[in-house]
């Protein structure tokens, strides 16, 4: 096994996703404090709840895309990359889209009917992507999709220039998109929509294929370094209180790749790795429905639970179950359009 310090394996990173899916799940359910009368907090930071401030912590797009990043970059220097393979890739996540959008927008129309609007207009951008109002979750979707068809070309740029300047290039090209996005939010225009959020994306995703490039570089070595799981654990927990008490937008990106460097030293037992790879597996139909539980469908069924860790596991295991129907169907579409 590849023992850079930057080497991330398929495992590894299946099971970062399933850290990021429930990362997710939590920030929806608690990151609003106009959500606190519908649970009861048990703990409090200062007058904030607990989980609302353990939100600023919950970054799950940047874990997504920074692992997304390392594997397209491998799929690159493998020679596997090209318009074939992107294409497959991105047909198979809008298959994801439009099943969950068939499963759930018809339950959504009988039990919130004012949530959806249904013109033609509405209908084209959220099939596409490029609008996703009927989801907003789903908002680094079509971004994503610009990013994948666009990876051929920033791998040759990231290969030109190398890991240092690139490094610095795409955390400086992050942090002026989300400036930008910052600022100019409020903006109803085909920038705000389509190309800051991209820029934005681009420059995580672009970390993740520096560690690739990083770990599979044999002229540079970065050994990985032998902790205790412990410890370890304990410099994870750390990292989250950290960055939730510093509550700083400019330190998460920097969390983000401290704690994936930490989370692959581990080695973790049996049962947790069977947990985090399970929860990576359904990843990507929970990011597609689990926010009609948190929001638009389901919101009085799982918040009348009371109790934020309940509402939690409640949510996670109506997201399971809603993606264990989502994947069978995904799968058997796949096998019928081999793809």
């Amino acid at each position: 096994m590849n023992q850079n310090i930057f080497y991330i394996s398929k495992e590894q990173s299946n099971m970062l996703k399933g850290i990021a899916i429930l990362f997710m799940v939590f920030l929806h359910l608690f990151n609003s404090l106009s959500f606190v009368r519908d649970y009861t907090p048990l703990l409090y930071v200062g007058d904030i709840p607990f989980v609302h401030w353990l939100c600023r912590a919950m970054n799950p797009v940047a874990f997504y895309l920074l692992i997304s990043g390392y594997g397209l970059y491998y799929s690159h220097i493998s020679g596997k990359l090209d318009l074939v393979f992107n294409t497959k890739r991105i047909f198979k996540l809008y298959l994801y889209w439009w099943v969950c959008l068939i499963i759930m927008i018809p339950i959504g129309l009988i039990m919130a009917p004012g949530r959806f609007s249904m013109s033609f207009d509405i209908i084209l951008q959220n099939v596409s992507a490029i609008n996703t109002s009927w989801y907003p979750q789903a908002w680094f979707l079509f971004p994503y999709v610009l990013i994948v068809f666009s990876s051929k070309y920033v791998f040759k740029f990231l290969d030109r220039i190398g890991p240092c300047i690139s490094f610095i290039s795409f955390v400086l090209l992050y942090y002026g998109a989300s400036f930008l996005i910052s600022r100019y939010h409020h903006c109803d225009n085909v920038f705000m929509q389509i190309f800051f959020p991209y820029f934005q994306c681009l420059g995580v995703f672009c970390l993740g294929s520096i560690f690739c490039m990083l770990a599979n570089d044999k002229n540079i070595i970065f050994p990985k370094y032998i902790c205790n799981n412990t410890i370890l654990a304990l410099i994870l927990i750390m990292l989250v209180l950290l960055t939730s008490w510093l509550n700083l937008p400019i330190f998460r990106i920097v969390y983000v790749i401290l704690f994936v460097l930490t989370f692959i030293q581990m080695n973790l037992g049996k049962r947790v790795k069977a947990v985090l790879m399970y929860m990576g597996g359904v990843s990507t139909a929970i990011w597609l429905t689990h926010s009609y539980y948190c929001y638009y469908i389901f919101h009085d069924f799982v918040f009348g639970f009371k109790y934020p860790l309940i509402i939690f596991l409640v949510t996670v295991f109506c997201s399971m179950i809603t993606a264990l129907v989502i994947n069978y169907i995904i799968n058997l579409l796949s096998e019928m359009l081999k793809i």
